[in-house]
């Protein structure tokens, strides 16, 4: 049973990730396409963002970024998950063995 769920722990944390590194594409391509399509024109979204363009390059560095976050998360989510079950097994050992007769 325990394996079963840490599957199932496994497989949504890892969809998880997989949306956030394609949000962080579909964000990254999307401002990219919008503010070369503003460009030359004076509208409120290139006031708002400061910006005049998103180089490929900053896209790659947040690529770069999101990737051992999203290693590291399922990872830690895991671990955390694997070591509450386990100590709740030694507080059952615990208990059982302080009960009074």
């Amino acid at each position: 049973m325990f394996r079963f769920s840490g599957r199932w722990f496994a497989l949504r944390t890892d969809l998880l990730c997989v949306a956030c590194i394609v949000s962080t594409a579909g964000i990254s391509i999307f401002f990219r396409q919008v503010m070369n399509s503003v460009k030359n024109e004076n509208l409120l979204v290139s006031k708002l963002l400061h910006r005049d363009d998103t180089s490929s390059a900053e896209s790659g560095v947040a690529l770069s970024n999101i990737f051992p976050i999203a290693t590291f998360v399922p990872f830690l989510l895991g671990f955390t998950a694997e070591f509450k079950a386990r100590l709740n097994s030694v507080e059952r050992v615990w208990r059982y063995a302080t009960v009074s007769v």
